[in-house]
């Protein structure tokens, strides 16, 4: 009779904790898988000494991957990850590279390092990029002339995935010294180099007859600058 009476008092303590989870359950937006293992922690008066002592271990367990669940989610709630927008302050328009981090132009191979992390502001490819258009205007270039830029395969290629590829390749031509390093850093095949030098080189001669009526705008507007960078 004694022992019913403390299984009794086991039950009372449980259903305590399913109470104090209810709130738990609506946040994780898991509520009947909570109730279940709740109701499965309390234990049957039926059962031996040693089956209720192994349950309980079993089903603590569970409570506890549940309150974790929990407390993970409110953290992410009062934690959320921003993300990051670029570099939207005038004062401080220069991306880290490899980081989030905004530096001003000045601070830019000034012989100076530690303004950015690892010191990448003083590399040599950082200092390439300072003298070069903003990476947004470069895409705004690849927008309009891709198809006439490259070749028809990394044109295709290009049609497939546009976000990765006009990232990559504005990338690449900010920091790129030449168009061989270029080619490098995008993985070119020999026959889309070729293309591509042949246009730098259109580019490069003036010769805007040859030049397709919607590249024309971009070339005028600093793509034919931007090539002359590259140009080798």
């Amino acid at each position: 009779m004694l022992q019913n009476n403390e299984h009794e008092d086991e039950d009372d303590d449980l259903m305590d904790i399913s109470n104090s989870l209810d709130p738990v359950a609506s946040d994780i937006s898991d509520n009947d898988a909570v109730v279940t293992v709740v109701q499965a922690v309390s234990f049957s008066s039926s059962s031996s000494d040693a089956e209720l002592y192994d349950e309980a271990d079993s089903n603590l367990f569970l409570l506890f991957f549940i309150l974790n669940r929990a407390t993970s989610s409110l953290f992410n709630v009062l934690h959320p990850v921003i993300p990051f927008k670029g570099c939207i302050d005038p004062s401080k328009p220069f991306q880290c590279p490899q980081s989030q981090q905004c530096i001003a132009l000045q601070f830019i191979c000034d012989d100076h390092p530690g303004d950015c992390p690892d010191s990448l502001d003083e590399n040599e490819e950082t200092c390439i990029a300072a003298k070069r258009l903003a990476k947004e205007n470069i895409e705004n270039f690849l927008h309009a002339a891709y198809t006439f830029l490259f070749g028809e395969k990394l044109s295709k290629s290009i049609d497939e995935n546009k976000i990765f590829w006009f990232d990559t390749l504005s990338s690449a031509f900010s920091v790129s010294k030449s168009i061989h390093s270029f080619a490098e850093k995008t993985f070119m095949s020999s026959g889309d180099l070729a293309h591509f030098r042949n246009i730098f080189q259109l580019i490069h001669d003036g010769r805007l007859e040859d030049i397709p009526l919607f590249a024309q705008e971009a070339v005028n507007q600093g793509l034919a600058a931007l090539v002359e960078k590259l140009y080798d």
